[in-house]
């Protein structure tokens, strides 16, 4: 049995501002668990005021082949597309949470893999964060392939997998809600009840609401409010307060181009898991993680007044054209140091794991697309690139490419030249290291 709780992260709910803020949208995915949400009338009910998207299949898979699923009406069965493949046949951008109920049918070994390759595409795509479902244990469930047994094993890489996620990953115990509450499930303790199906919902909309504020539920609604949450606090994009210049203060949920240019801001000084979405234009839960770590670093190395609140006031925005356009966000000259309590000290020099290019020197970042990516691509796939393998040479820096160069810098530091830098850029000792080992 696992010892953690469910894990509903308490975030800081906020009422964005209705004319600027873009409402959270849902798409959950499962395979004959969450099924049960379309299989019983009136289970969907508390997900009313989300905006959410359900694709649940019975004998989905995660991103192997699924299994023969249940009859239909003319007693034919088929095999239903994979959790990848559901995610990828809609556009990118198109979900901000992805939940995922789905890997029952896939035993350790794939589910391994799975766990990797299902968050790397997820983040290509966009996708914010996700909320996992664990797998329930101890069960008389004959899954195809015997794969029963191996759930304790996919609960434990679920677990390593979120904890190495920054936050990109929570997991909802089902597991454990299962164990302490009776009457959820069938006897062979993986299918859900009329009343399974309602509670699984029920947390589904709760783990949701905790991780995105009142920005994930209709306004008004009827529903319960978010845990722990007053309705009293609002974003700075809902204030209206304006800063120096033309900049005004960015909150939870605003989007357009001046959220885009503090995320290129927050990139440029340092901020991997933005770096890993890119400048999207939108304020929700990764921008707000990457701004609360700025304001720190800037409250514990420039100025002791720094405020950590995740908003884009004034102060914050002073140090971040200040320190980003130091780091090499845009061409603009550097404005002059901001002043403050505690002055600054030197100078930011360019963060590691920036995913800006420089100059004319051939370096590549997350979010560089062309020919010169497609050939790094190319590279790492003949070398072995598995994470790299789903995408091929797709000409787009994104994170699989990223995290690609990162195994192979971390291969580079271990057995040929220990002063490799593990980064995720392609610079100029990343590209000798490519070329040298390229096997074509």
């Amino acid at each position: 049995m696992l010892s953690f709780a469910v894990a509903l992260a308490a975030v800081l709910a906020v009422a964005p501002d209705s004319a600027t803020a873009a409402r959270v949208r849902v798409l959950m995915i499962g395979d004959s668990t969450l099924a049960a949400l379309d299989w019983y009338q009136g289970t969907q009910r508390p997900l009313a005021d989300l905006d959410y998207t359900l694709r649940a299949a019975s004998c989905r898979a995660v991103t192997g082949p699924s299994c023969l699923g249940r009859p239909n009406a003319g007693g034919a069965r088929s095999r239903p597309s994979n959790a990848l493949s559901v995610l990828r046949s809609y556009p990118p951008d198109s979900f901000d949470e992805l939940v995922l109920m789905v890997g029952y049918d896939e035993g350790y070994s794939t589910f391994e893999k799975s766990v990797a390759l299902l968050p790397q595409v997820a983040r290509d795509y966009g996708i914010d964060h996700i909320t996992w479902l664990t797998f329930r244990t101890n069960v008389d469930y004959s899954a195809p392939d015997d794969v029963t047994t191996s759930y304790y094993g996919n609960n434990r890489l679920l677990v390593a997998a979120a904890d190495s996620a920054g936050g990109f990953i929570d997991l909802l115990d089902w597991n454990w809600h299962v164990r302490n509450n009776s009457g959820l499930v069938e006897r062979d303790g993986v299918h859900l009840t009329t009343a399974g199906a309602t509670s699984v919902a029920t947390l589904i909309r709760q783990a949701v609401i905790n991780q995105w504020g009142s920005s994930a539920t209709v306004a008004n609604s009827a529903g319960p409010p978010a845990s722990g949450s007053t309705g009293t606090t609002t974003s700075a994009a809902a204030t209206g307060t304006s800063t120096s210049g033309s900049r005004s203060s960015l909150g939870y949920g605003a989007t357009g181009d001046a959220v885009k240019r503090a995320q290129r801001l927050l990139i440029a000084v340092g901020s991997p898991q933005l770096a890993r979405h890119g400048p999207t234009g939108r304020y929700f839960a990764v921008t707000r993680s990457a701004v609360e770590a700025f304001q720190q670093s800037v409250k514990q190395n420039h100025d002791a007044s720094m405020v950590v609140d995740g908003i884009i006031g004034p102060a914050t925005w002073r140090y971040l054209e200040w320190l980003g356009i130091q780091a090499g966000a845009d061409n603009a000259a550097a404005p002059a140091a901001p002043t403050g309590p505690v002055a600054p000290t030197t100078p930011a020099s360019p963060a590691a794991g920036s995913a800006t290019a420089t100059g004319n020197t051939g370096t590549l970042g997350y979010g560089a697309i062309g020919p010169a990516v497609a050939e790094i691509q190319e590279i790492l796939l003949r070398i072995g690139a598995p994470l790299l393998e789903p995408h091929g040479a797709t000409g787009r820096y994104f994170a699989a490419t990223r995290d690609s160069v990162k195994y192979f810098q971390q291969m580079v530091k271990a057995e040929h030249d220990s002063s490799m830098v593990v980064d995720g850029i392609v610079g100029a000792s990343t590209r000798r290291w490519l070329d040298e080992l390229d096997p074509g």
